[in-house]
């Protein structure tokens, strides 16, 4: 059986992602900020269109 060695990364993650182009990074961070935007508004329109019955609300 053949044994082999695992060589794990020394820099931290934020070592690596420091190492990008800032252009890239930049890029990175508005695609988050956009798929996060966007979530939150389709949750709201969510809550808009299914909101609770009165019979299915925990509140009574």
């Amino acid at each position: 059986m053949a044994r082999y060695a695992i060589h794990l990364n020394p820099r931290p993650v934020l070592t690596g992602c420091s190492a990008l182009p800032a252009r890239t990074r930049l890029r990175i961070s508005l695609g988050l900020c956009v798929i996060g935007a966007a979530g939150i508004a389709i949750s709201d329109y969510l809550e808009k269109e299914m909101s609770p019955t009165p019979e299915n609300s925990i509140q009574k």
